[in-house]
């Protein structure tokens, strides 16, 4: 077979003011109400449609921040679009199908559910929506992942991927997370019948065992055959 591609950070991974010129990116993702750094810049007009992705169980509202300050006042289309592979919507709930997507709309969230699935999954997900994004619009898009949602779209481009112009992670586990060793320990030791419910049903991020595929994914890498292999084919 022939040989993959290698893949370099400094040459697929943009900083912030490349992308769209102003700062705050990571509190945009998290924060309620606009925060302070984002209010503070200038609004942006991108040249090429964006696609957003989320992380493993980001909540539902992760961009509104963001996509709020980039489509103000009919800027970049006006409009945030959401894509879940089959389909373009008005909408998170993937229920109003967008009628007005033209070369002219900026603002792509990509809408996966439950966001629990792994890498893999969602990198079949997004070959389907970037290719309906180029279509509509007729070029290449732009790509934030935030957390997993930047390995999903690593597996994308490691597949061949050709729709992406440029690529941004922003909290991205490139070598993996030490919390998600311990949250597999925790669903191990359910497994064994202990009572360890509790702990996994704490916090913003509950857990139960399909989430396994995508804890496996977010292991430290050198425990992890599927991102030790992913990132022997990049400069990590």
């Amino acid at each position: 077979s022939p040989a993959r591609p290698r893949f370099s950070m400094a040459s697929l991974t943009s900083l912030v003011g490349a992308l769209v010129p102003f700062g705050g990116m990571a509190m945009a993702l998290t924060a309620k109400g606009e925060p302070p750094q984002l209010a503070k810049q200038p609004d942006a007009k991108m040249s090429r449609p964006m696609l957003f992705v989320p992380g493993f169980q980001s909540k539902d509202e992760c961009f509104d921040q963001l996509t709020s300050k980039l489509t103000s006042d009919g800027l970049n289309g006006g409009q945030v679009y959401y894509v879940d592979g089959f389909g373009v919507y008005s909408d998170l709930e993937c229920k109003k199908k967008a009628n007005l997507v033209d070369g002219d709309s900026r603002v792509f969230v990509a809408a996966l559910g439950a966001k629990r699935d792994s890498p893999p999954v969602v990198a079949s997900v997004l070959e389907r929506a970037l290719s309906q994004i180029s279509q509509l619009t007729g070029q290449k898009v732009d790509v934030t992942g935030y957390s997993m949602g930047g390995l999903a779209i690593r597996v994308y481009l490691d597949r061949g991927g050709q729709d992406i112009g440029k690529f941004m992670m922003v909290g991205t586990p490139n070598q993996g997370s030490p919390l998600a060793a311990m949250g597999m320990g925790l669903l191990d030791k359910e497994n064994e019948g202990k009572s360890v419910g509790w702990i996994l049903n704490r916090g913003p991020k509950p857990l139960n065992q399909r989430d396994r595929s995508s804890l496996g994914w977010l292991m430290p890498a050198q425990n992890n055959p599927g991102l030790e292999l992913l990132n022997s084919r990049w400069d990590v």
